[in-house]
């Protein structure tokens, strides 16, 4: 269920998605941005054409601190293997402060990676928490734990 709720977001199928309103394309358009319509929330999605094969842009997108320069750290704490060729990882992850005002933040996350048949990949992450049999870490000092919601 919670694999099928994941494919279904990844994929664009669980939100009715519009063109951004103002945005044209023309024949010189190589992307799209498209914000989500008639569901609970705010959702944007950007697609864009890109010289390089999926597993590629996949390598990139999950080496956070090569391009987010808040990103502190990313540590891969295990990684689980799926009956369908995915993987499931549980990552810790910290953010530097976007101010001098807050405190850092860190996060526990899993993070669903798939290929699927027409050769695109899949790419969810989320946070845990205690309640959701997450890990049970003890705080870190000078780091507030922080929630990321659910996206793919």
């Amino acid at each position: 269920e919670t694999l099928a709720e994941f494919l279904s977001k990844a994929t664009g199928t669980a939100v009715e998605w519009i063109q951004m309103p103002g945005m044209k394309p023309g024949p010189d358009s190589i992307g799209i941005i498209a914000i989500s319509h008639g569901c609970t929330g705010v959702a944007a999605r950007a697609c864009g054409l890109v010289s390089l094969e999926p597993t590629r842009v996949a390598e990139i997108l999950k080496d956070r601190p090569s391009w987010y320069r808040d990103c502190r750290a990313v540590d891969v704490m295990n990684v689980m293997s799926t009956g369908n060729g995915g993987t499931i990882e549980l990552l810790y992850m910290q953010l530097y402060a976007l101010t001098t005002l807050a405190p850092a933040r860190d996060f526990w996350l899993m993070r669903y990676t798939s290929l699927l048949e027409d050769g695109s990949v899949v790419i969810c992450e989320r946070s845990l928490n205690n309640t959701q049999n997450g890990p049970s870490m003890p705080s870190v000092q000078h780091f507030v734990r922080a929630e990321m919601l659910p996206s793919g």
